[in-house]
């Protein structure tokens, strides 16, 4: 059998270590940069109003989704007296898909509050595009 060793060195290593140091100085100062100088800032703003763009159209469209909203209107109109109640009718070992429904929309909404929280998601954009709703522990009273 003939094999033929594989050799991943660089033909000139010299030159693989002035590229090295190259590409090491440049990322440092793209780290000094983002941090010390505001000419980097409109950048790293851009960068920032795309991801929050991209993570909102995300939610937004889960939340306009027909699975999501099938899954919210069946929550609201769930009925119970207190909560040993809606454990009984709605709690995991009762009813394990109406339950799958409260996590799904509890984890929704919980997740867009840690977004506000965190200044991931601007609150008032929230409210303008009609997601804000009563508390799933307002429906509770």
């Amino acid at each position: 059998m003939n094999h033929k060793e594989e050799n991943l060195d660089p033909e000139d290593w010299e030159k693989m270590r002035t590229l090295g140091h190259k590409m090491l100085d440049d990322m440092i100062n793209t780290l000094q940069n983002v941090r010390n100088n505001n000419a980097a800032a409109p950048y790293t703003n851009k960068l920032l109003e795309t991801r929050q763009a991209q993570l909102f159209t995300g939610l937004y469209e889960t939340y306009r989704s027909p699975q999501f909203r099938k899954q919210w209107t069946t929550i609201l109109n769930q009925e119970y007296t207190d909560f040993d109640d809606f454990w009984e009718k709605y709690g995991l070992e009762n009813n394990p898909d109406a339950w799958a429904n409260w996590q799904t929309v509890a984890s929704f909404f919980h997740g867009m509050g840690i977004l506000v929280k965190k200044g991931l998601v601007e609150p008032n954009l929230l409210d303008e595009l009609s997601i804000r709703h009563m508390s799933i522990l307002e429906r509770v009273d």
